[in-house]
């Protein structure tokens, strides 16, 4: 297996600089780079480290950014599907545990010992007579013998390599040997279907899906394919979505801004479209999720500017002016990454307020026209994102806990 220091030689953190923007795996010359994003803490143990990294490719997968076609796998920039990353985990895993794929055939013989096919039996073998009946005392038995080097079991070792080149550096320090059989796209899906098509076990269904997904983003020989990046130089993407997974509502469209012209009609503008709309209870709380470095350089200008506290104080508005609405409160925030796990006056916690954004041509009566900058650590999001009650409550408490 890898050890400590070689997985944390490979590990950094992004601090979102122009020149350290990328956030994913970089491949180069078949040496793996592991880039996480602004506040990130990292492990220190190496099955730690290599969860974290687990992490960050699961993250990717789950809140890629498919309309920018920010996953760039062999920097050819075809989009996530192309580079099934989770099925060459599986191929590395499954082998590290199985070994070699053995497929076997059935065969018929005599003898006492397995399990008997009585039909063969009565057909191929003499039974003794006595007054009960017949008695056999030689029966035909199934036996299953390994088919060595067969076509699937090829195949198999082809994936295992495919998976082995991109993703095996995170699990051991070995490599695979290359297969002897050449790539044929057309014939190895056909058999690999045919197998899938043919099991009953989820686990075997799992094993050729998983194989069939890694054939289908195969354009040529693996062989060549030895510097990758999969990941994004566009993590605000990211970023949002993330926010908007552990926080928002699904219908947020109804909370959209919307303006029109009337010129021989009606014609409608692009809506204005806040990141995240939380409700909890009955108070509304319009999120924007800013992939911003202020927790890395902890700089003012690193903060949302005023075209961006311009837009939240709007959507208050709108939210507070709709009859369709009926909060008691509306309550805006801002929402960065930052490592609170170093912080000294997180206190502990997950998610801490920094201070307030307000503008000069507002009075500042109306709780939405204080936007609150709340840092959430990056990590645990990254991590609890599922946990939708719990953060909610929390989020809703540090708000209002410093902006009431």
């Amino acid at each position: 297996m890898q050890t400590n220091a070689e997985l944390t030689k490979i590990c950094s953190v992004s601090t979102g600089f122009d020149a350290d923007r990328f956030v994913g795996i970089k491949m180069y010359n078949g040496k793996p780079q592991v880039h996480f994003p602004i506040g990130f803490q990292l492990s220190e143990q190496e099955t730690e480290i290599r969860e974290d990294i687990c992490l960050l490719l699961k993250i990717l997968k789950t809140f890629h950014y498919k309309e920018e076609r920010n996953i760039r796998p062999d920097r050819r920039e075809p989009g996530a599907d192309d580079f099934p990353i989770f099925a060459y985990q599986r191929m590395v895993l499954r082998f590290l545990n199985d070994g070699n794929y053995t497929e076997f055939e059935n065969l018929y013989e005599n003898g006492v010992r397995g399990k008997i096919n009585w039909s063969r039996t009565i057909k191929k073998c003499n039974p003794s007579y006595t007054n009960n009946g017949p008695v056999y005392t030689e029966f035909m038995v199934k036996r299953n013998r390994p088919l060595n080097n067969s076509l699937i079991a090829q195949i198999y070792d082809y994936c295992v390599y495919c998976s082995f080149v991109h993703i095996g550096w995170l699990y051991t320090n070995k490599s695979f040997r290359k297969p002897k059989i050449k790539f044929n796209k057309n014939l190895f899906k056909a058999v690999v279907l045919e197998k899938l098509s043919s099991t009953n076990t989820d686990r075997s269904k799992e094993l050729f899906s998983d194989m069939l997904s890694i054939i289908e983003s195969q354009r040529d020989e693996v062989f060549q394919q030895k510097d990758y990046m999969y990941g994004t130089f566009e993590f605000e993407y990211v970023w949002e979505k993330l926010i908007d997974g552990a926080f928002g509502i699904k219908e947020k469209s109804l909370y959209f801004p919307r303006s029109y012209w009337h010129i021989k009609g009606v014609q409608a503008n692009r809506a204005l479209e806040p990141d995240t709309i939380m409700i909890k209870g009955k108070n509304a709380y319009v999120l924007d999720g800013k992939y911003y470095k202020y927790g890395y350089t902890g700089s003012n200008s690193d903060l949302p500017n005023t075209s961006s506290i311009h837009k939240q104080i709007t959507y208050g508005e709108y939210i507070d002016s709709n009859p369709g609405f009926s909060f008691e409160k509306i309550y805006n925030a801002f929402l960065l990454p930052g490592n609170l796990q170093k912080s000294q006056e997180s206190h502990d916690k997950q998610m801490h307020y920094i201070g307030y954004a307000v503008s000069d041509w507002k009075q500042g009566d109306k709780l939405y026209e204080k936007i609150a900058g709340i840092m959430i650590d990056t990590k645990f999001l990254m991590s609890e994102y599922l946990s939708k009650d719990k953060l909610i409550k929390d989020l809703a408490e540090e708000i209002e806990n410093n902006i009431n």
